[in-house]
């Protein structure tokens, strides 16, 4: 499957589905956590390893994730300047760097502990989250 059919259909969908606005989808990075989660709890389903079912997870989202930094970039494309590819560039290495350290420890946490933390953490989380829109303390409308 080539990645830019992929992508393309994705946009066609979510245009056709009125999901985008301006061009863009405003709650994406929600599903593509939703998505993560579920791409490795299948693949723990399936008999996968959790490090196994981590690293095709990873291996999913990075097509993913440079579409949509190349769509992005492309679509504010007038906002660059030549005076900005220094920064950019170091703005580019740094978040690699910082990415694959964060992926190289969580596989290798992933290998020696179950999700048992992160299930919790996303109860709780979850818990505070209704409990503080409940109570109105916090709105968490978008926009």
């Amino acid at each position: 499957m080539d990645l830019f059919d992929t992508v393309g259909t994705l946009v066609a969908v979510a245009h056709r589905g009125g999901l985008m606005i301006d061009g863009r989808l405003p709650k994406a990075e929600r599903a593509l956590v939703a998505d993560a989660g579920a791409t490795i709890i299948g693949g723990l389903l399936f008999g996968f390893s959790r490090k196994a079912a981590t690293e095709f997870s990873f291996f999913l989202a990075v097509p993913t994730l440079v579409a949509a930094g190349a769509w992005d970039a492309w679509s504010n494309r007038e906002l660059f300047a030549a005076d900005y590819l220094g920064i950019i560039g170091v703005g580019l290495v740094t978040s690699f760097v910082s990415a694959f350290l964060c992926i190289r420890w969580l596989l290798r946490f992933v290998v020696s502990h179950d999700f048992t933390i992160f299930a919790w953490y996303r109860i709780l989380f979850g818990a505070l989250v209704l409990i503080t829109a409940w109570t109105g303390l916090v709105d968490w409308t978008a926009g």
